[in-house]
């Protein structure tokens, strides 16, 4: 057996390369645009499951997100109606992209509706100006953008819990914290996230991954220095 051939993580990523609609040549493009732009993408382990390579390689990402997303935070009817706005604003446009996937029936489930409906209760504008065009990498793995989007809901019900005190008897809508479908797709994508994959398709999850990480840091970053000002 030839070195660092493994005939099981070479069928997972076959597998994973027709579901969802990723070329050979597209992979080798994502692979060097990736590793170009990423520094960090090349230590990733060769052997590890795409949920593993996911959480170390866009760990950075995710924790600048998160420390923004907490300084703004949810304990004023202002600042909670901002963190609806900000979420509106990232997810739509990610929710559109995913819309014209091949492999659209595999993406998360849409919740900008549901966050516009608090909006519209709260009588807070939807900050629809703020939209932009949200493009998955050429190349990467969309499985990763779902893993960011879906993993980015499980925190929801430690928020709701944070909102619902701050709240009081006011008791705001919360449509959006409430929903429990994301949670009912996170335990199906985990199946597909726990498969170990070769390196060109976990280096195009993850590619994907950050994409949508870096379109939420900016936009969030964009409605909360226009709010402040």
């Amino acid at each position: 057996m030839a070195l660092g051939y493994n005939p099981e993580r070479l069928l997972a990523s076959d597998q994973m390369r027709k579901k969802w609609g990723l070329r050979d040549d597209g992979l080798s493009r994502g692979l060097c645009v990736a590793v170009g732009r990423s520094g960090h993408i090349a230590s990733l382990n060769p052997k590890e499951s795409v949920r593993d390579a996911l959480s170390a390689g866009t760990r950075d990402a995710h924790d600048r997100l998160d420390q923004l997303m907490r300084r703004t935070g949810w304990q004023t009817q202002s600042a909670y109606a901002q963190f609806l706005q900000v979420q509106y604003a990232a997810r739509q446009p990610v929710e559109t992209c995913f819309a014209r996937l091949a492999n659209r029936g595999d993406a998360p489930p849409a919740m900008a509706g549901s966050i516009a409906r608090d909006l519209d209760q709260m009588n807070s504008p939807l900050p629809t100006e703020k939209l932009t065009r949200f493009e998955l990498p050429e190349g990467s793995n969309p499985i990763g953008a779902f893993w960011a989007i879906a993993g980015s809901s499980l925190g929801n019900k430690a928020i709701l819990r944070e909102v619902e005190l701050a709240s009081g008897a006011m008791s705001w809508p919360s449509s959006f914290l409430a929903d429990i479908s994301m949670i009912q797709f996170w335990k199906r994508l985990r199946q597909e996230l726990n498969l170990e994959g070769t390196r060109p398709t976990t280096i195009g999850a993850v590619q994907a991954a950050n994409a949508v990480f870096d379109h939420f840091q900016r936009t969030a970053t964009q409605l909360v220095h226009e709010a402040a000002a």
